[in-house]
């Protein structure tokens, strides 16, 4: 039997309508169609200049598509996204109640956020667990789960918040916004900047997002930190020719970088 426990700092956006899949095709990351796998994986939804306005758990259902993105993003996602959806059979229900449960029965497993967790939008079964709640964001940590705040919005492009490797970006499935920049930096070049996981020493979280190298020079912005033994762990974009195992220097500590799966 399932425990589902409230995720607070997260909150859901339903798209229903004849034009539901087709509209989320149209402006995310990832493929939705009919022949897409049902379930929850990441995308994104970028500006025109190809940067990921927020990264999203999205999860295609038969006649609809739910988004589950940070609490304090819902709310301009929801309006950014009614402005492309005039002329669409499609209505945007919002969802403020979603669940996490470390034992989900398998129609609602989340594909992307680890094999024995489940995601789902207003159940009334849920409960509050603090506990839960610091678990359940440690692994998003370790999975890689980017999460955007209003300050890193607009700020970088996806392949640099790994969704490339998670299956959360497609350069085939047609246009998007900033589908030709992000089509550009794969086929023609490389992306500039990665995700890495990190452990940071000392229990204090980072009180600035800058990250720094060894000669001092800006390489890279923390986007999250969570407790974890003997200090801290948490996601940051930084350089691409960063490495494993470098060590870089933020708020003064030392922060050494690792493969988010690791961190676990």
């Amino acid at each position: 039997m399932s425990t589902w426990f409230l995720l607070p700092h997260l909150a859901g956006l339903r798209l229903a309508g004849p034009d539901a899949l087709a509209f989320a095709h149209s402006q995310f990351t990832r493929a939705f169609s009919h022949e897409t796998a049902e379930g929850w994986g990441l995308t994104a939804w970028c500006n025109p200049k190809g940067k990921s306005i927020a990264v999203i758990l999205a999860r295609r259902n038969e006649n609809d598509v739910d988004l589950v993105v940070p609490r304090q993003q819902v709310e301009l996602l929801a309006r950014s996204l009614k402005m492309y959806a005039i002329g669409r059979k499609l209505e945007f229900t919002s969802e403020p109640a979603v669940s996490g449960s470390f034992t989900p029965s398998d129609s609602l497993r989340a594909m992307t956020v680890g094999t024995e967790r489940g995601l789902d939008l207003g159940r009334p079964d849920s409960r509050s667990d603090d506990d839960a709640i610091a678990a359940w964001r440690v692994q998003d940590v370790c999975a890689g789960i980017a999460w955007l705040a209003p300050e890193s919005s607009g700020q970088f492009l996806p392949q640099a918040l790994g969704l490339e490797e998670r299956g959360g970006l497609s350069y085939r499935k047609g246009c998007y916004p900033g589908q030709e920049v992000i089509a550009r930096v794969h086929f023609l070049g490389r992306a500039k900047q990665r995700l890495a996981g990190f452990r940071l020493r000392g229990p204090k979280p980072p009180d600035e997002a800058s990250v720094f190298d060894e000669k001092g020079a800006k390489c890279g912005v923390v986007l999250t930190s969570e407790p974890a033994r003997d200090g801290r762990i948490g996601l940051a974009v930084v350089s691409a020719g960063l490495a494993d195992q470098t060590i870089v220097l933020c708020c003064q500590r030392e922060m050494t970088l690792l493969p988010p799966s690791s961190l676990c």
